[in-house]
């Protein structure tokens, strides 16, 4: 479920102000290690490392300025993310609205032609298979 949607991925390492140094890196290396057969990417998505909640710090961390940064860095990932979404969607309604222009103008071209080769004297059904079947005369 996750191949295809590398660049979507964004990996949270909660309460990280409750353990030691050491116990964060083997968490983080438990996490890569296990997560890459997974991700089929030469570069791994990006891990933020902080204290994600509504309370102050557990104790005084020397990574209280790492933690800061991480929990703005992934603030803004968000807001890009949801920026690039709507960009994605607009890219997908101007393509939708050119492949409507596009048949609209078959269409068109079309009813042109059966206007064209349409008389009193000839069978309708028959032009109108004539023009579907053969459409570059």
């Amino acid at each position: 479920m996750l191949q295809g949607r590398e660049s979507q991925i964004r990996i949270i390492l909660n309460k990280a102000d409750s353990l030691e140094f050491h116990e964060l890196m083997r968490v983080y290396g438990a996490l890569f290690w296990n997560l890459s057969p997974l991700i089929n990417v030469t570069e791994p998505p990006r891990v933020y490392i902080g204290s994600f909640r509504c309370v102050p710090f557990l104790g005084k961390t020397m990574y209280h300025d790492l933690f800061l940064s991480e929990e703005i860095s992934l603030l803004h990932g968000l807001y890009d993310v949801a920026v690039n979404a709507v960009e994605m969607k607009l890219a997908h309604v101007r393509q939708h609205a050119i492949r409507v222009l596009m048949h609209a103008q078959l269409v068109s071209e079309y009813i042109s032609a059966f206007d064209r080769a349409r008389s009193i004297l000839t069978d309708n059904d028959a032009v109108w298979t004539d023009i579907i079947t053969q459409p570059e005369r």
